[in-house]
């Protein structure tokens, strides 16, 4: 003694001790607990400290190409619906305009299920606003325009995959038409981005995998808004122009995207891109974890980088195994929020062998982390 400022002097328990200083006035560390619905309380190994784990005591489990295992969960779970016996789910909306498209239908189809259209652009052409493309089980070659308040539905991720095999830089391939467009229960892969949407539109993913996309996994700009729910970006690759890029989610030029229940790995680059003002992410029950190994001249793999006055908000999310940085907030006004979340075990970089910091801010950003392990 005396003590630092804030630090509380403790006094002998008896003749031979001398007072000692607790850092903790409160009678200890910030407290994580009560942990969210099906996170597990366990004791810090440093400290002692409870904590709470995402994962089940088993640790997180590697799924099957259709499945994701999230935070607060026990397993694996499917993503979407199983695949149906016949050629279309087996739940779509009863009342609802259908209009059925099958892979290696003959041509000339009206979009009946006795003469479904062979290809999805011909149920885009024939849609008015509330229908419904059930699209078969299959492999598509083809972009798609959604037009607004029309749903694209696959029968099954496992087997409804759609990917157009020419690349672009400013196409996806889905892209939005209008606004509440919706994607759901199928795969998307092919030579360019999985989903792209920019301008005034907006368009819902529910029950997708974006797999082996180029460039990035989903883009939203230009104001632009994406919800989704149950939806795994993994393994996107770089551009070919440039070897660079390879990001699972870009948010940028005010566009504003909410995810919930979201898996994001094996990616090149960013996991997760927040840039300029008025572009917002938020991201609920999410893992963010595991780049790929670097293969171009970046030592990138970080898992969320947010940047000149973007927004992330996210909320018992995981960051873990990713590469220089876990979180990141960078340039005036940029701002991170976390809250009951973990990031944990960040990597240095593929080939300079440095870095591998969890939180990170500079040059005017800020991170704000509440309830949250690090």
């Amino acid at each position: 003694t005396p003590c630092p400022e804030g630090w509380v002097e403790v006094p002998p328990a008896t003749e031979d001790e001398v007072p000692t200083c607790d850092p903790w006035p409160s009678g200890g560390p910030a407290v994580l607990t009560p942990c969210p619905d099906g996170w597990r309380e366990v004791p810090d190994p440093g400290t002692g400290v409870p904590v709470c784990d995402p994962w089940p005591s088993t640790g997180r489990l590697d799924c099957a190409d259709d499945e994701a295992h999230f935070p607060g969960e026990t397993g694996c779970s499917r993503i979407g619906s199983a695949c149906p016996v016949g050629d279309w789910a087996e739940d779509l909306p009863s009342g609802a305009t259908v209009l059925y498209v099958k892979a290696g239908a003959a041509s000339g189809g009206d979009g009946s299920p006795a003469a479904p259209f062979a290809r999805i652009a011909d149920a885009v052409a024939a849609s008015a606003p509330d229908t419904v493309i059930a699209v078969g089980k299959g492999s598509y070659d083809e972009e798609i325009s959604v037009p607004a308040r029309v749903t694209i539905w696959g029968a099954c991720v496992a087997e409804t995959v759609i990917g157009r095999s020419t690349s672009s830089d400013t196409l996806g391939t889905i892209n939005a038409r209008g606004r509440d467009g919706v994607v759901r229960n199928l795969r998307l892969a092919g030579e360019r981005a999985g989903v792209w949407v920019s301008g005034l539109r907006s368009l819902d993913l529910q029950d997708v995998v974006i797999d082996d996309a180029k460039f990035a996994a989903v883009v939203a700009g230009e104001g632009a808004r994406i919800t989704g729910r149950n939806v795994v970006l993994r393994d996107t690759r770089p551009d070919d122009a440039s070897g660079m890029f390879g990001r699972a989610l870009q948010v940028a030029d005010g566009a504003q995207v909410e995810l919930t229940r979201a898996a994001v790995f094996g990616n090149r680059e960013f996991g997760l891109f927040v840039n300029d003002p008025e572009s917002t992410l938020v991201l609920t029950d999410a893992v963010v974890r595991d780049p790929d190994e670097m293969v171009y001249g970046s030592d990138f793999g970080r898992g969320l980088a947010v940047q000149d006055g973007g927004h992330a908000t996210c909320t018992r999310t995981v960051f873990g195994g990713n590469r220089e940085i876990g979180v990141s907030a960078d340039g005036t006004g940029a701002v991170v929020e976390l809250l009951d979340s973990v990031v944990r075990d960040t990597r240095s970089g593929a080939r300079a062998q440095d870095w591998g910091f969890g939180l990170y801010a500079q040059l005017g950003g800020r991170v704000v982390a509440s309830r949250t392990l690090v």
